[in-house]
């Protein structure tokens, strides 16, 4: 996974979800809002997002490769 600076600097203090790589989107989805939890795609497919820094401690921040997580961090 290549990112870009701005997002390596944005995600830099993410608390890292492990649990959730390799999960198909749509499972993580349901998993997660089962927890309270908000998800955010921030890039998919090589592609990235535009985004807010404003920290939720109650949001995972996903990165998907053919609907796969191939990152996820809580900030």
């Amino acid at each position: 996974m290549k990112a870009n600076w701005y997002l390596e600097g944005a995600l830099r203090g993410a608390v890292p979800r492990d649990d959730l790589v390799g999960l198909a989107f749509d499972v993580a989805a349901s998993q997660e809002a089962a927890a309270g939890h908000a998800l955010r795609v921030i890039g998919a497919d090589g592609e990235w997002y535009a985004m807010t820094l404003d920290h939720d401690p109650d949001r995972v921040n996903l990165i998907l490769e053919a609907g796969k997580i191939v990152w996820a961090g809580m900030c």
